[in-house]
This record gives structure tokens, C-alpha cells and sequence, in this order.
């Protein structure tokens, strides 16, 4: 029974570290590769009937965060929370967040910060039917942009778990632009998780 569940704890904690770490970078833009890839995938394909597997499942954007996090991602967070501690597992995941990113930028041809900005211009479907963003400032230096709804704030308040949304999902954006562009800076000081009227995103580049 012992040796069952510490294998079980450690099957949670490796599955909590990939999953936040890809809610993290998915909201923050850095699942816009991964997500065009499997969509060019799909479209890609030369079967006239799909594989059940990749049929419509008649769900709505606020169903799958409901499904994924509500049931699935939250209950397994909190489990591996209780025998790590929230810091600690905060600590792991930004540090993963921070590989993952970084691995995957390191072959664009620019990672400057209109390079960054344009993930959030060109938002594939997933970011732009999950955020409603307004650009402030877009210049070689400074990228402003103000977020007043987010699926991810909205699915995480409303199970009362606004505190795990904001240590595991928001702050990957802070090592999401450090990963990028190691003189990329995030400066913010609202967000919807916390209950603000906006999320205030401003990333700049110093040095």
C-alpha cells in the first residue's frame, strides 16, 4: 500500500507540473505554436471522414474550462499542494514554465519584443476565444495591453480558487517573458484573478 502510494503522489506531481505549466503558457501566448501546429494537423489531413477522436464535441469554450480545470486540473492541484506545500509547487512550476519557453523560442528568427507582441496580434482561436484584450501601447520598446475578460480568471473564481489561479496561472507570465527575451520585462499590478476590473500588462525592454 505504501510503495502504491507514493507512486500515485508522484504520478499526480508529474502531471500537475506539465498541465499548469501548459495552462500557463497557453494563457500568456506561449501555447500559440503548439496549438497552430496541431491545428495545421488536422487540416493538413486527407481523410474525407475524421477520426472520432478529432470530431466536434459540441463543447463551448466555458464548458472545456469548466471540464479541465474545474474537474480535472484543480482537485489533482490542491491534492499535491497538501503534501508539497502551495511554494513549493508554485517554485516548480514557474521554474518548468521557464525551460518550456525557453526551449521553444529558441529557433525563431527574432525574439525582440514586436517578435512577442505578435503572439497577442494574432492570437490563434484559443487565446482570442479565452482573453478579450485592448492594445494601449505597441512601440519597439514598450507593449501595453489591458485584458477586461479572462476564462481562465472567470473558471478559477468561480470555484473559489481565485489565490491557486493567480500563484500558478498568472504569475507564469512574469517567467514567460523573462524566458523570452532575458532583457523583457512584465510590469503589472492588476489582475482579474485578484478581482480588478482589468488584467494591466505592460512589457518593456530594459538595458
Amino acid at each position: 500500500m505504501t510503495k502504491f502510494g507514493v507512486r500515485s503522489l508522484m504520478n499526480r506531481r508529474e502531471f500537475v507540473t506539465k498541465t499548469a505549466a501548459a495552462c500557463s503558457l497557453i494563457c500568456c501566448g506561449g501555447g500559440v505554436s503548439l496549438s497552430s501546429l496541431l491545428r495545421a494537423g488536422q487540416e493538413g489531413s486527407t481523410s474525407a471522414e475524421k477520426h472520432k477522436f478529432l470530431k466536434d464535441a459540441g463543447m463551448s469554450y466555458n464548458d472545456i474550462f469548466q471540464m479541465a480545470i474545474g474537474r480535472l486540473y484543480l482537485p489533482t492541484i490542491k491534492a499535491v499542494a497538501a503534501e508539497i506545500g502551495m511554494d513549493k509547487l508554485q517554485k516548480v512550476l514557474m521554474e518548468d514554465i521557464k525551460k518550456r519557453v525557453a526551449d521553444q523560442v529558441k529557433n525563431l528568427p527574432s525574439r525582440d519584443l514586436p517578435a512577442f507582441a505578435q503572439f497577442f496580434k494574432n492570437p490563434n482561436p484559443f487565446t482570442a476565444n479565452s482573453l478579450t484584450m485592448e492594445i494601449i501601447q505597441d512601440s519597439d520598446k514598450v507593449f501595453e495591453m489591458r485584458f477586461s475578460e479572462c476564462l481562465w480568471a472567470k473558471t478559477f473564481k468561480e470555484a473559489d480558487a481565485a489565490d491557486i489561479g493567480f500563484k500558478l496561472i498568472c504569475s507564469g507570465d512574469y517567467v514567460t517573458a523573462e524566458a523570452f527575451n532575458a532583457k523583457m520585462k512584465l510590469i503589472r499590478d492588476k489582475t482579474l484573478m485578484q478581482g480588478y476590473d482589468c488584467c494591466n500588462h505592460k512589457y518593456v525592454v530594459t538595458g
